[in-house]
């Protein structure tokens, strides 16, 4: 099993359901619940007291119990006084029944039959709520009844004191019926604890009803004058009612952890019941979506992954459209020839291979692409074709919508959802974690990147991956990495040069990519971002400069092999010439040396072409002009993208013909690749060869001061010398020019030349 990378990320990584038991997080890849059964907030709504909880007399109940204990010893004292008898609890209701139906009698005219049934009725409720309290040990509950009884037979004098005594009574009682229910459902200790601030605010009121009516008659009526009954008893009312409200509102939300708990044990029992049928199905309709970029689910994930650049959401299929219609086949022998020496197969082992040169082929990612999707087909394979303008975490974010875009399921596998991809967008290090997870998930990637460009962003994604080659630890990752030669780029151990390995005929390259960019311009709708335009251009500017250096190559080895037989042609002539018998100083230094023979000129031809027959001297000359061109920009300058882009929508503008894009024939193509060699030669002829014919001319002076007889001598000397002048520290890179206008200008009307042929092409269907 491999050890799954670190995910010290702001991302968080959800299992799916069918991964849960209790629905707790666990571990960082744990679904998150908005609540845990085992809280202790949770359980105080759920747990049934104790008879700890019930005979508790802690803190919380000092209170209370205080408050209790003065309304027991005011009612024992008041009912010693007049003589009331306390009724007990089985009984008490009994008894205050009759005293109430006597007092109807008493007072037929003034009392409400309905409302002295109320209070009956209301009786009941106080014998099952009191009945409860008597179960939990609270001494002197019969002195409620007797507290009861009292007040009716004390109010029997006053008709409208007694009317509002009933209304409490009846109030209370009402809602006793409740409460008695909700201790009954829900015998919580917080549930207990109202309860008994019930008990203690009902023998309150009644201690203070049984004090008032123990003052004389006209006090009584004073009181009665001043402060009404709902003034002078109304903190009581007020009190009883708050505490109904609290044992309401905590049996409101025990039923809703009820609910929680009944509901979340029915879903495990669901789920564990369903979990096969769910998961397959889930699975399945995944796969299903997989590789059609008109699914949805892709819509909603390239919205939330791509935020903030949004524009490259789309940037493989434009790219992959733009050159499926022009890429040639003959890219496919090129590619080949590319994997024998950078193999980008698929391997068991975690594997990264580096290459440089100064101008990847983005048409291999495509090639690459459609190999690896056949023939390892079980893990998914990313291409990035990089072009000027992206970032690292762009970049990263292309890598994982093509993996989701090919394994559409591991959002089933690992409990994605669409806000994990927001998460995972808020910083490249984030998404970078998001990347390794879905690689860890999925069992390994095959990766092939090319960059074109030099940048701090360019050089981040590359030392990423070159670092991983040295720290992963999780399944098989194969990754390709092919840019430009720079010392910014950190290197594996083995870094492969591919410009010393193979070349691609510049007539494919340079027509090829000026095709991309002019079939972009034909399209009207022009539905291709300014990513893709901006890469295809750059594709152009870059395949024209990079094959100006075999043009100035090709020139240089030509003026070379001219020049060569010119000055010994020269030295010949001059020797034949000389026939004046003098002793002038001249004459002296041309005895001194032996004339040159046409024998000489042979040996000295032969010589010259030994040395430009050899790879490792050849070699050093075009790795001179490599390092010179340089000087011209690697990315299409913004004034030179402008007139280009005006010269070749006014060449469209004016072509009446209907043209339609088609791919370019071998022949069509050497014929513009022709073109664009005239173009560059009259720039890179200055730059590079114009003092080859005075450097040759000085080295067959110093070859002829030492006379090599033989021709194995005559080759043996040249190439000694040639090293002189034309080495990497030799005389002829001095010669130089540094006007790098030579060249740019060279390339600039290459470019126009190309569009205007490839316009031709078009116009004559292929001819």
């Amino acid at each position: 099993m491999h050890k799954k990378p670190s995910l010290n990320t702001a991302v968080v990584f959800r299992t799916p359901f069918w991964d849960r038991v209790d629905g707790s997080p666990t571990t960082v890849a744990s679904r998150i619940t908005i609540w845990n059964p085992h809280d202790e907030v949770i359980r105080r709504f759920s747990d049934p007291a104790k008879d700890g909880d019930v005979r508790a007399s802690g803190a919380k109940y000092e209170k209370a119990e205080a408050s209790y204990t003065a309304a027991v010893l005011s009612l024992q004292k008041l009912l010693k006084d007049e003589g009331g008898i306390a009724a007990t609890s089985q009984d008490g209701k009994q008894e205050l029944s009759m005293i109430a139906k006597q007092l109807q009698q008493a007072k037929e005219g003034t009392l409400d039959k309905k409302k002295m049934s109320r209070f009956v009725k209301s009786l009941d409720h106080y014998q099952g709520v009191f009945d409860i309290l008597s179960q939990a040990d609270f001494s002197g509950l019969p002195l409620i009844w007797g507290g009861i009884k009292l007040v009716l037979l004390m109010s029997k004098t006053s008709s409208d004191t007694l009317s509002k005594v009933f209304e409490v009574i009846i109030d209370i009682g009402r809602s006793l019926e409740r409460i008695r229910g909700y201790a009954m459902l829900y015998a919580t200790p917080r549930i207990t604890e109202f309860t008994v601030e019930l008990y203690e605010a009902v023998a309150e009121f009644l201690e203070k009803v049984i004090a008032d009516f123990k003052k004389s008659p006209f006090r009584r009526a004073m009181v009665d004058l001043l402060q009404p009954f709902e003034v002078r008893y109304g903190d009581l009312l007020t009190k009883m009612r708050k505490v109904q409200q609290e044992i309401k509102d905590d049996a409101d939300l025990c039923m809703h952890v009820r609910h929680m708990q009944v509901w979340s044990s029915h879903s495990m029992a669901h789920y564990r019941r369903d979990l096969p049928m769910q998961r397959h199905q889930m699975y399945q309709g995944f796969k299903a979506m997989a590789e059609d970029p008109n699914a949805a689910i892709f819509e909603a994930i390239r919205k939330n992954l791509f935020r903030g650049f949004e524009l490259e959401a789309g940037y493989h299929q434009e790219l992959e459209s733009t050159y499926k219609t022009t890429t040639s086949k003959a890219w496919i022998e090129w590619f080949k020839l590319e994997q024998k020496y950078v193999p980008s197969g698929y391997s068991h082992e975690t594997k990264i291979i580096q290459a440089e040169c100064d101008a990847p082929d983005p048409q291999h990612a495509l090639i690459w692409k459609k190999q690896q999707r056949t023939f390892a087909s079980h893990v998914p394979s990313t291409y990035l074709i990089w072009t000027r303008g992206m970032t690292a975490q762009s970049a990263i974010a292309s890598l994982v919508h093509q993996i989701l875009f090919q394994k559409t399921e591991v959002m089933a596998q690992t409990g994605l959802d669409l806000d994990q991809f927001k998460e995972a967008n808020n910083s490249p290090r984030a998404l970078w974690k998001f990347f390794t997870h879905l690689v860890t998930t999925l069992g390994g990637c095959m990766v092939y990147i090319t960059i074109g460009s030099v940048g701090k962003h360019e050089a981040a994604i590359v030392k990423k991956f070159v670092a991983m080659a040295k720290t992963w630890d999780g399944p098989a990752i194969n990754v390709t990495l092919i840019h430009p030669f720079s010392d910014d780029f950190a290197k594996t151990e083995d870094v492969i040069n591919l410009d010393d390995k193979y070349d691609v005929h510049p007539s494919l390259t340079t027509t090829d990519a000026m095709h991309h960019v002019l079939v972009l311009e034909l399209n009207e709708g022009k539905k291709v971002s300014e990513t893709i335009q901006s890469l295809l251009w750059e594709t152009v500017w870059r395949e024209v400069r990079y094959a100006v250096i075999g043009i100035a190559f090709n020139q240089v080895v030509e003026h070379i092999q001219i020049a060569v037989k010119k000055v010994a042609d020269t030295a010949r002539e001059k020797d034949v010439m000389s026939n004046e018998q003098d002793d002038s100083q001249e004459r002296q230094e041309r005895r001194a040396k032996k004339l040159f023979t046409n024998t000489d000129a042979k040996h000295w031809n032969a010589a010259v072409s030994v040395w430009t027959g050899n790879k490792w001297s050849m070699d050093a000359l075009r790795e001179q002009i490599q390092r010179h061109i340089d000087i011209v920009d690697i990315h299409l300058p913004a004034d030179i993208k402008a007139g280009l882009k005006e010269k070749l929508d006014l060449l469209l503008f004016d072509d009446e013909t209907e043209l339609e894009p088609r791919p370019l024939t071998e022949s069509q193509r050497m014929s513009i690749w022709d073109e664009l060699q005239n173009a560059i030669r009259p720039g890179t002829q200055v730059m590079f060869c114009s003092q080859i014919e005075e450097l040759l001319s000085a080295v067959l002076e110093d070859y002829r001061m030492e006379g090599p007889e033989r021709e194995g001598e005559a080759k043996t000397l040249f190439v000694y010398l040639a090293k002189t002048y034309f080495a990497k520290s030799g005389r002829w890179k001095d010669t130089f020019s540094e006007d790098k206008d030579l060249v740019a200008n060279g390339i600039t009307k290459a470019i126009e030349i190309g569009f205007q042929h490839l316009v031709e092409a078009f116009a004559s269907g292929g001819s």
